[in-house]
């Protein structure tokens, strides 16, 4: 599970390392966020739920728990397939030299 605060400094979206280790790892997680960019939801992986608000994060505990195996694995395999597309350390950095490329 990986909790954010409800702050406004959201609204421009988030980077958090951890959240891509936890997606990398392949095993399922409950983000519990508001930003203008979500991960979670992009990969079509596990569960989002908004801050502040225990009713769902308590129904995300039990519809995760629920889901049949082959539901969840598949996932959790759309998350870890997800960070090696989007945020491999080697595609970053290429994306970076060509940024640095073009701007030089």
């Amino acid at each position: 599970m990986l909790v954010l605060r409800d702050l406004t400094l959201y609204r421009y979206g988030i980077s958090l390392n951890k959240l891509f280790d936890y997606l990398a790892t392949g095993m399922s997680i409950i983000f519990v966020g508001h930003s203008a960019n979500n991960p979670v939801y992009k990969a079509q992986c596990d569960l989002t739920v908004l801050p502040r608000d225990p009713e769902a994060l308590a129904e995300a505990i039990i519809k995760l728990s629920e889901l049949p195996p082959q539901q969840r694995e598949a996932m959790d395999r759309r998350g870890h397939e997800y960070v090696e597309e989007h945020h491999d350390i080697v595609k970053l950095a290429e994306k970076l030299e060509g940024a640095f490329g073009r701007a030089a």
